[in-house]
């Protein structure tokens, strides 16, 4: 039980630094360059939140840092759902973009091309579902 315990934590904590990553790169290019709002990834949640994407992706990326130190499994799922929320928008814009056949900034190609470009997006959403749903069924199960 120790072992998969410790293989569980490991495949979480991937999976956060990876979106943890992904949101930083997203929050500093956001910062340095507005035609970065019209990529795939941050159209969408420029659509929600305008000139505070950068600010959200940052946040939403220190809140997942401090979910991987949080001793306690409720207050680790909660201050992940953030970074979560903000994947799923992406991951929207991303299928959006692959159903449509054409990228937010409106250049046109192969919906096969779109899905073979936007697959880390998608994948994205859902390890860091399941990441989520591990995370949650570890609060069920221990009772906290």
């Amino acid at each position: 039980m120790r072992a998969n315990s410790r293989w569980w934590r490991g495949a979480f904590s991937t999976m956060v630094l990876y979106a943890v990553g992904l949101h930083l790169i997203w929050a500093f290019c956001g910062l340095s360059s507005p035609t970065a709002f019209d990529s795939t990834a941050l159209s969408a949640l420029y659509r929600l939140a305008g000139t505070f994407t950068p600010l959200a992706c940052f946040t939403v990326a220190l809140m997942a840092v401090g979910a991987m130190f949080c001793h306690k499994p409720l207050r680790m799922v909660g201050l992940m759902l953030p970074q979560q929320a903000l994947l799923v928008v992406s991951g929207i814009g991303a299928a959006k973009a692959v159903y449509l056949g054409s990228f937010p900034d409106g250049v046109i190609r192969s919906h096969e091309f779109i899905l073979s470009d936007q697959a880390p997006a998608l994948l994205a959403v859902l390890t860091h579902t399941c990441a989520i749903l591990l995370a949650t069924m570890r609060v069920v199960s221990d009772g906290t």
